[in-house]
């Protein structure tokens, strides 16, 4: 029987974090996943799943990152309980030593149970791929507002105040930042634009909902 492949380094942490939890505290987890909305963001989803009993905040966050890795890896026709037994047998080898072999049976039907039925899970991060298949995602942003000075050729003193906003807006995993100038009228269109996009949003989950679907938020 060939041996199992190596667990990579940046994933044994997460894997040992799952293994020490008790059989009540897996199907704690299991609930928490099963009641919580699904999202694009790791993070947003890990608050929705809080709390787990064993897991502490960050470690859930963790955890979660690579459960959904998995999740993504997975092609759609992978066999999810292979999958979960080769996680499992890997766990279990000597220069891993994450899990005994007497409990690779119990914890393969642990990744079973996570892995290919969990909605919520799989929901998430199917959409979380959707969504950085997007050149940017947007951050953050911040809007810093100030007068400046107006001078008419050749006198020191000003002659009129004017008013801008600096638009501030960071992107996702990116060192990037974009700044814009704005005046009044440009906050107004901003606002009317968003104003709009909230009125169609609310139209879109009507019918979504209306068709028993999953409404998705980051």
């Amino acid at each position: 029987m060939l041996e199992p492949p190596p667990i990579p380094e940046d994933s044994r942490f997460a894997l040992s974090l799952l293994a020490r939890l008790s059989e009540d505290q897996r199907a704690d987890f299991v609930g928490r996943l099963a009641q919580a909305a699904p999202t694009t963001s790791t993070s947003h989803f890990a608050a929705n799943v809080m709390p787990v009993e064993g897991l502490q905040e960050e470690e859930l966050s963790v955890v979660l990152e690579e459960l959904l890795a998995m999740k993504t890896a997975l092609r759609p026709k992978t066999d999810v309980e292979e999958f979960a037994k080769s996680v499992a047998a890997s766990m279990s080898r000597a220069d891993v030593g994450l899990i005994p072999a007497d409990q690779v049976p119990g914890f393969t039907e642990f990744l079973i149970e996570i892995l290919g039925r969990q909605i919520n899970l799989s929901i998430t991060a199917a959409a979380g791929q959707l969504m950085f298949e997007s050149e940017r995602v947007f951050g953050s942003a911040k809007v810093l507002t100030d007068l400046r000075p107006v001078y008419e050729s050749g006198t020191g003193s000003p002659v009129a105040m004017m008013p801008v906003h600096l638009l501030k807006i960071s992107v996702v995993n990116s060192d990037q930042e974009y700044t814009f100038a704005l005046d009044g009228l440009d906050l107004v269109q901003i606002g009317r634009e968003i104003s709009r996009a909230r009125s169609q949003e609310k139209d879109l989950r009507d019918f979504v909902e209306s068709a028993r679907l999953v409404w998705v938020e980051r």
